[in-house]
């Protein structure tokens, strides 16, 4: 009962870090900032993400206390994607941190039947 206790309240210590910033790419990519808590048991961060707003449950393990970044590869495109990230230490996850979210929209198709529509020779 002791072990209990103390690992809940470990948990309950461990600060929660504050997403910043998502960055989307052209390729299904998402780079995430956040603002690291400064708790040295951190040993690292999962990123969750999914394609509903708190809904989040796909993740992405980013290693290292202080780290600031991850990324998210292979996201289809069109689409919307949420994402919140834990602080991760021996014990367990923090809560989620703010949920962010970005959307992809898809490339346009290419023109066609390109052709002149005039032309104009110059005097010289």
């Amino acid at each position: 009962m002791k072990k209990l206790f103390a690992t809940l309240a470990l948990l309950a210590i461990l600060a929660l870090p504050s997403m910043a910033a998502a960055q989307a790419t052209t390729t299904g990519t998402v780079v995430l900032g956040w603002t690291c808590p400064t708790d040295v048991s951190i040993t690292g961060y999962n990123i969750l993400w999914g394609t509903a707003s708190g809904k989040e449950s796909t993740a992405v393990a980013v290693q290292g206390n202080g780290t600031a970044t991850g990324t998210v590869t292979g996201l289809a495109i069109p689409g919307t994607y949420y994402f919140v990230v834990e602080a991760v230490n021996a014990t367990g996850a923090s809560v989620p941190s703010n949920e962010v979210s970005v959307s992809f929209s898809a490339v346009p198709a290419a023109p066609t039947n390109l052709k002149v529509i005039s032309q104009a020779a110059s005097a010289h």
